[in-house]
């Protein structure tokens, strides 16, 4: 058996239409050290852009987590103010 479904104003309201943008919520969740995480968060992206500057040059691969203890001491030759993402 199907059933019919009607808004407010007695129109058809099927299918449901898509929520609009005034209904839908963001919830951000952290667990953890906040700080901690943005710090890392911080630290990896200026590895990573270090990193895809000078890949090529030095001929390490283009992620951090490729990087072995070598090379993440290489990185931090190139750039003591940046410490290398582990």
């Amino acid at each position: 058996m199907l059933l019919a479904a009607t808004d407010r104003n007695g129109t058809n309201a099927w299918p449901p239409q898509a929520p609009t943008m005034a209904s839908i919520a963001f919830l951000d969740i952290c667990i953890g050290d906040e700080t901690l995480y943005e710090n890392h968060t911080l630290e990896y992206k200026n590895t990573y852009e270090l990193l895809n500057a000078n890949y090529r040059i030095y001929g390490l691969p283009a992620v951090p987590e490729e990087l072995s203890e070598e090379q993440r001491e290489i990185l931090v030759d190139l750039n003591p103010n940046v410490s290398s993402w582990k």
